[in-house]
């Protein structure tokens, strides 16, 4: 999946596994702030999950596997002033990092948008990735101490590790 911004336009686009371009959409925004995408997920059934920031407010926006519009939400109290990170959770469901002023919680939503759990107050300090393997989550965060967190898929922590850290430092 491509995805991508142009003036007020949300771009994504699909390839197939030799590049070539398998459809294309554009969906024009309906505030007069251009939407800016940062993160895209294909969940459990077989949809795309969209989440970026738009005046100042996150959003999420769910397409199926033809680009057809699903639904969206944009209610601040969920996906706050940004919602970034998404992973398919180990259950088919999606995860996302939302931060609500300056506060990162890890929400678990369910293939309808609606969160289903969450951890919160992951900051500070600020977290530098999150990743999914087999059935743990991976979180990594900035300081020096227990920095990486494992969590597994029902949201209890099963362990921390504390890594040596030099900059720069991506979890993948």
């Amino acid at each position: 999946m491509l995805l991508g911004q142009h003036q007020d336009h949300l771009y994504i686009a699909k390839a197939d596994t030799n590049a070539q371009l398998v459809w294309e959409r554009s969906y024009y925004s309906s505030v007069e702030w251009p939407q800016q995408p940062n993160s895209i997920c294909e969940i459990g059934d077989s949809s795309y999950v969209i989440a970026g920031v738009t005046e100042n407010k996150g959003y999420l926006f769910k397409i199926n596997s033809v680009g057809d519009t699903l639904f969206s939400i944009t209610d601040t109290n969920i996906v706050g002033n940004n919602i970034s990170n998404l992973k398919q959770a180990p259950d088919g469901n999606f995860l996302a990092l939302v931060t609500h002023y300056g506060i990162v919680s890890l929400l678990k939503f369910d293939n309808n948008l609606n969160v289903i759990a969450r951890i919160d107050s992951l900051t500070p300090p600020f977290l530098r990735g999150m990743e999914v393997v087999n059935n743990t989550i991976y979180i990594l965060k900035r300081d020096s101490v227990n920095n990486l967190l494992l969590i597994n898929n029902n949201f209890t922590q099963i362990d921390s590790v504390t890594i040596p850290l030099g900059f720069p430092v991506y979890l993948k």
